[in-house]
């Protein structure tokens, strides 16, 4: 992907409690998807997809309430409870044919996404930030499912929210080590 492509990211603000808590929040989450991609895409493998599009490249943000979040993580994931965002990377190759490349929509549950800044002492447009970088960084293939792909899924949220001057959101988060796991030798003793 040259750096001359268009990209569009196309809002939707399903709630006016994001709007009563910041007018210009759609504006902010907006440069902030722009700036995730940006950066990311840098980084990315040679022979990721991205690299070979030719032209525009679309993302839907949504902004929510945890009552919609709750049936969507319920109707898709299989969790029946609100979490604070979800990446839905678009699944078919009908983008790759049109003038447009769909990457997915990504949905931020405002409720969770307050009460998570709020527990965490982080400023709330903070750690939103953080989600819509979250957000991108699936729709562009990253996952925290092994330990090793979330480490390497941190690192680049973490780079990329310095980038927009945004404090590290894992700071004072505590690392909890995987057990050990001791096996007994089956060597004999002589």
């Amino acid at each position: 992907m040259s750096a001359s492509l268009p990209l569009r990211i196309d809002v939707s603000i399903l709630s006016s409690a994001w709007t009563a808590r910041d007018k210009r929040i759609a504006a902010f989450c907006k440069r902030t998807a722009i700036h995730a991609l940006n950066f990311a895409r840098k980084q990315l493998p040679k022979k990721h997809f991205l690299h070979a599009v030719k032209k525009s490249v679309e993302i839907s943000l949504v902004l929510s309430t945890d009552a919609r979040v709750r049936v969507l993580n319920r109707d898709y994931r299989g969790k029946d409870k609100p979490t604070n965002v979800l990446s839905f990377p678009a699944a078919d190759d009908a983008g790759l044919m049109s003038d447009v490349l769909m990457l997915g929509d990504i949905v931020l549950a405002l409720q969770t996404t307050q009460k998570e800044a709020k527990a965490e002492n982080k400023p709330f447009k903070a750690h939103t930030a953080h989600l819509v970088v979250h957000g991108v960084l699936h729709l562009l293939g990253y996952d925290h499912e092994l330990e090793r792909d979330a480490l390497k899924m941190e690192r680049m949220e973490r780079l990329i929210l310095a980038d927009l001057g945004i404090a590290d959101p894992y700071a004072d988060t505590v690392v909890v080590k995987r057990p050990t796991v001791w096996r007994a030798s089956t060597k004999k003793k002589r």
